[in-house]
């Protein structure tokens, strides 16, 4: 397996584990691997679900241990883990060196500070390996504070957000469905515990909707990060914004870029 498409971790227990890692340690930085690359893919594919997996493809478990995970795509798109792997490097980084990614989600930096979760599990020390092997980076183990600061203070106010709803998740109490609004952020996570909103959810399903409820944002971001939900109901077909109602919505978007520049940016070019 090339170096440069595997994230391979060392890890170091503690003199009382006389240098040995515990299993739940493992175990925790498994979990957070995993979540890493899935959250990355999500971010590069604007997609809700990750295609690929995570496969061990390296493990020495002599002190110190060392742990290697590669994203494996699907047949129809093998190249999407080599891509996926040098994103989620690059991204944990620029979040060491207390940046934020331009493209990362709040979901990508959360799971970039879960990362350090095996401190908490009797490990002394914990690093990521550079693409050519030949140096260990340490992982902050104030990571989790590091990313607390990027993300900012959240802040909240009742109210209602509009788009086109999908991406409805029922297998858990807490409900999970995504709108796509017609300008801003690609998407807006929206929650709800119980079943009392199913039958609407189902039926409003890929239908312009409004949600309502307790609107979490980011210090500086004019945009919702995630919407507690306490009504969704569809917008009528006269309430749809059109094309002359967008022109001119957003003129920060940008962020003083120009407009033919900031298109390139979405699209990779």
């Amino acid at each position: 397996m090339r170096p440069d498409r595997e994230l391979r971790f060392r890890l170091e227990g503690g003199a009382e584990d006389g240098g040995a890692v515990r299993l739940d340690a493992v175990q925790a930085l498994v979990e957070a691997v995993e979540e890493v690359l899935a959250a990355v893919e999500c971010d590069i594919t604007r997609q809700d679900r990750a295609s690929t997996h995570a496969r061990v493809t390296h493990l020495s478990l002599s002190s110190p241990m060392e742990l290697g995970v590669t994203p494996v795509g699907p047949m129809a798109d093998p190249s999407i883990g080599p891509t996926v792997a040098r994103e989620a490097r690059r991204d944990l980084a620029l979040v060491q060196a207390g940046q934020r990614p331009e493209r990362a989600s709040t979901r990508t930096l959360q799971a970039c500070a879960a990362l350090v979760t095996p401190y908490q599990h009797g490990v002394e020390t914990l690093g990521i390996y550079g693409e050519d092997l030949a140096e260990v980076v340490p992982l902050r183990r104030d990571l989790p504070s590091a990313v607390a600061e990027l993300l900012g203070v959240p802040q909240y106010t009742h109210g209602t957000w509009r788009g086109r709803l999908d991406a409805v998740n029922f297998h858990s109490p807490l409900r999970v469905l995504y709108i796509y609004p017609t300008a801003g952020p690609t998407r807006i996570r929206c929650t709800y515990r119980g079943s009392r909103l199913d039958d609407m959810a189902v039926r409003l399903a890929r239908q312009f909707v409004e949600v309502e409820g307790r609107l979490r944002f980011r210090v500086g971001d004019p945009f919702p990060e995630e919407i507690l939900v306490a009504e969704l109901r569809p917008v009528p077909q006269e309430g749809l914004p059109t094309v002359d109602d967008l022109v001119g919505s957003l003129p920060e978007i940008t962020g003083g870029m120009e407009i033919g520049d900031y298109l390139h940016m979405l699209r990779d070019e």
